[in-house]
């Protein structure tokens, strides 16, 4: 007994160029999904770090700025080291603010982030 594999007739011309464009296009959307996804869980992580690297230089310049006017005291406020450790304070401040309130509308806000804020003056 003998086996014979025969491929069949071709397939039409219109046929195999609509079979290739379909499996380029499938694959081309699988590697898109792929990439959205891994760029979009980059961001997500990205944003996140940052908002905790800005907490904790937040946190550093709140600390900076409360030795500065032990030191100096709040009548001593003309002094360098006063004006710049309190312009630092407020502009981190303002970045926090800014930031939480961009993030409060996100779909993934996590309202356990606003828990560290509670020293926010």
């Amino acid at each position: 007994m003998h086996l014979h594999i025969s491929a069949g007739p071709p397939l039409p011309t219109e046929a195999e160029a609509f079979l290739d464009a379909r499996l380029e296009a499938d694959s081309k959307a699988a590697h898109e999904a792929i990439s959205e996804s891994a760029d979009d869980g980059m961001r997500q992580f990205t944003e996140r770090q940052a908002k905790y690297i800005l907490l904790d230089l937040y946190k550093q310049a709140r600390d900076d700025f409360a030795e500065v006017r032990a030191i100096f005291g709040d009548v001593n406020n003309n002094s360098p080291q006063w004006i710049e450790a309190h312009e630092r304070e407020k502009a981190l401040r303002t970045a926090l603010y800014l930031i939480l309130s961009v993030y409060r509308h996100e779909a993934d806000y996590n309202g356990d982030w606003t828990n560290h804020l509670h020293l926010l003056p």
